[in-house]
């Protein structure tokens, strides 16, 4: 083994020979250094920002160029720019057979394999619940775009805000996934509020929810639909109900 005197011997060395190197190189080093007060702030070259300048309607778009394989981020941004003033506008931005899901455990939510079944299962149940008494209030406010151009997929973070039918205010936020295909979403995946979604259609549909103050003027039969009411009728009038 090596003796301590050994060691704190060399040890001493290194400690000498390091502190000589330094005040040999420090002298050239504090040389070559710029007095701060020396340095023009201006004459420093900017970092370029990836901020867009905003359109007229104050939306910053990521990548604002146009001529794009697929959907550009302004082609995206007029599709959805309208809806609050009429939702069939997004019709014609949607494929007829589109493959879209809405995730999540609600009453909408699941597979859609046609555009008819989801307009109608989501799109008209829900607005149903919020634009017959106060239309006015709705709004759909896009909020990001990430993708699309030359990307096929694109991801939208919608907000949508109102108040529904029995007066209570909303805001949900969506986010879309979607697939274009010649100017249209050929796949969409959309993250909804589902408690949200389900406490609107439990306070304004009459499928889910009444009370006693309720006339019940229309037939709601259900999920599972009307019944055969020829033969309803054939029954009923055995009985004398005409």
């Amino acid at each position: 083994m090596v003796s301590s005197k050994v060691l704190i011997r060399a040890l001493a060395l290194y400690f000498l020979s390091t502190y000589g190197t330094s005040r040999s190189i420090l002298p050239e080093w504090n040389a070559q250094q710029i007095p701060m007060d020396s340095v023009d702030i201006n004459s420093i070259p900017a970092q370029e920002s990836q901020i867009v300048n905003p359109n007229d309607d104050g939306f910053y778009f990521e990548n604002p160029e146009t001529n794009c394989k697929y959907a550009s981020q302004p082609y995206i941004y007029d599709s959805y720019k309208h809806l609050a003033q009429n939702m069939f506008k997004l019709l014609d931005k949607i494929q007829p057979d589109v493959d879209f899901t809405i995730v999540g455990h609600h009453p909408v939510s699941g597979h859609y394999r046609d555009l008819k079944h989801v307009w109608i299962n989501a799109f008209w149940r829900l607005t149903n619940c919020f634009l017959a008494v106060y239309p006015e209030e709705f709004d759909v406010t896009l909020l990001y775009i990430h993708g699309g151009c030359d990307q096929q997929w694109s991801v939208q973070e919608v907000l949508f805000h109102g108040r529904a039918n029995n007066g209570r205010t909303f805001d949900m936020i969506n986010v879309w996934v979607t697939k274009w295909v010649d100017g249209k979403m050929a796949e969409v995946r959309t993250y909804i509020d589902g408690p949200e979604t389900t406490r609107i259609l439990f306070e304004n549909e009459l499928w889910t929810n009444s009370s006693t103050e309720t006339d019940h003027l229309d037939f709601i039969p259900g999920p599972k639909g009307m019944p055969d009411m020829v033969a309803l009728s054939e029954v009923m009038a055995k009985y004398g109900h005409y």
